[in-house]
């Protein structure tokens, strides 16, 4: 496997903001939002996926501003333009003419009394769950679920499978037997357009495993479909590979930090605008140490697939040229079968 670095070993990433409150109004609808994209807080927390950030809190620093002094602002951290960090540390802000109280992650007052706050992170309950049952969830997703090379060569981050790679070149078919009795089968190829297969990736890594439905994919009955070569699988199989690839997959595409790192500031008073606010947060992070790295703190990829085991691909070879007949050995040869593509853009739950 081609290696690179997938976490520099930083247990903290310093993040500065120069926001230009010259004409922003009072109140919330004044609020000015500024987003980091994923990409970009991957790249300056040095890791290649958000499930390696492992971010257990966020500080707040004090505001420093540009002209008139006497303004007052809230500060809250978000993933993207809308969602509210789970943080357990708030700060309130009592107006007095009003009586009105407003809370908020960080409060900016004209003495900065508040000084540095941190922050901890409350844990996403399904992503808790899931390192509960796994605790190299994380690490696994990172090696086996890339969906591309994208990033061996560069600083950007990995772009990995999610749960509608699922059903990505995956078409069910079916045939009434000698018996009279409905026959499936899934049909399973490397992808599609929009992207590989994760069942092809599971099947094709983990077949050769004597413990993966005792060995029976070590060399897969394969057939030749619409121009690919597909992999035949029984639907009980699939389901069971299914869900464990939704469990997987949709606990990381669960990560809030998915959505990117936003801070979002709104003027508390009518004081005299600043032409600007500067102020800076750090992320506290545990940085990824595992198995076989080379002593300092920065982690390689082939350092995570040394922890979680080395995996082999599996040739899938032999087909037959009536598909009917391939699929459901036993069959008359001039049976007909049944194709159904699965969908992609909604994918069934857990059946």
């Amino acid at each position: 496997m081609q290696d690179t670095i997938v976490d520099n070993g930083s247990d903290a990433v310093r993040l500065s903001f120069n926001i230009d409150t010259a004409n922003q109004a009072k109140g919330p609808n004044g609020a000015i939002t500024y987003s980091v994209p994923v990409d970009h807080l991957l790249q300056a927390s040095g890791v290649k996926t958000t499930g390696l950030l492992g971010v257990t809190g966020v500080s707040i620093h004090p505001v420093s501003l540009e002209g008139p002094q006497g303004a007052m602002y809230g500060i809250n951290l978000q993933h993207g333009e809308s969602k509210t960090m789970d943080v357990a540390q708030k700060s309130s802000f009592i107006d007095g003419p009003s009586g009105t109280i407003t809370t908020f992650h960080h409060v900016h007052t004209t003495n900065a009394a508040f000084g540095t706050t941190k922050h901890d992170i409350h844990p996403h309950s399904e992503i808790e769950a899931a390192l509960k049952k796994d605790s190299d969830l994380n690490i696994k997703h990172a090696v086996r679920w890339r969906a591309t090379e994208a990033g061996f060569t560069d600083n950007r981050p990995f772009e990995l499978l999610d749960d509608k790679s699922i059903l990505r070149g995956v078409t069910k078919s079916s045939i009434t037997n000698a018996k009279g009795e409905e026959e499936t089968r899934m049909l399973v190829t490397q992808g599609d357009t929009h992207g590989p297969s994760a069942v092809h990736r599971a099947v094709t890594h983990f077949g050769s495993n004597p413990e993966f439905f005792g060995g029976r994919y070590k060399s897969p009955q394969t057939v030749d479909f619409n121009g690919k070569k597909a992999i035949v699988m029984t639907e009980a199989d699939f389901r069971s590979v299914e869900k464990n690839l939704r469990d997987g997959l949709s606990a990381a595409s669960k990560n809030p930090f998915n959505d990117g790192f936003a801070v979002r500031i709104e003027k508390l008073n009518d004081a005299p605008n600043p032409t600007s606010a500067n102020f800076s947060v750090t992320l506290h992070r545990t940085p990824v140490v595992a198995n076989g790295s080379d002593g300092s703190m920065r982690t390689t990829l082939n350092a995570l697939q040394a922890h979680i085991g080395s995996t082999e691909e599996s040739s899938a070879v032999g087909t037959t040229a009536n598909i009917a007949s391939s699929i459901f050995p036993g069959v008359p040869q001039d049976a007909v079968a049944k194709f159904e593509e699965l969908a992609l853009d909604d994918p069934p739950g857990d059946q």
